[in-house]
């Protein structure tokens, strides 16, 4: 989530509750940036804890840089699990309109990501292009079930249903 700066004045004081109503988070969210650090008060020792602006601006731009995604390059999509760019699975793709879908080769989650019509071409280099079902079948899908014997079974010896990612 990107947060706005743009209401937000460096000369101006906020209470926890002016602050949420101003950027459209609630309290607790502010408590827990000022909690964890982020969020500085004008005097820790006294309540309601006011917050300067130039503090809360600083603190929303170091937020808004912790959340951007990195810049791809055009064989690379974001997976949002692994939090990091990858070239899908084997170079692997399928078209849902101008939405690209591939495979992380790392936690098997799919990704996406949209193609303008001027790189379509310059994709079909780069990618094997196969369709839906394919792409989804059983060897790459994010959830793959396993029974463990009770040999392999961590506690009590009974069988166990696990889920690998």
């Amino acid at each position: 989530m990107m947060y706005s700066t743009k209401d937000l004045s460096y000369m101006e004081c906020f209470r926890v509750g002016d602050l949420a109503r101003k950027i459209g988070l609630s309290e607790k969210t502010i408590l827990q940036w000022h909690k964890d650090g982020l969020l500085p008060a004008v005097d820790e020792r006294r309540q309601p804890f006011l917050f300067r602006g130039y503090d809360v601006i600083r603190c929303l731009k170091k937020l808004n840089e912790r959340n951007k995604q990195p810049k791809l390059d055009l064989c690379q999509f974001y997976c949002q699990r692994c939090k990091e760019p990858q070239v899908p699975k084997g170079k692997n793709i399928t078209f849902a309109g101008a939405m690209a879908i591939g495979i992380c080769p790392e936690c098997g989650v799919k990704m996406t990501k949209p193609f303008s019509p001027a790189q379509i071409p310059e994709v079909k280099k780069i990618f094997n292009l196969r369709d839906k079902a394919s792409i989804c079948d059983s060897e790459v899908s994010p959830l793959n079930f396993q029974i463990l014997p009770p040999s392999e079974s961590p506690k009590n010896g009974s069988e166990q249903l696990c889920m690998q990612f």
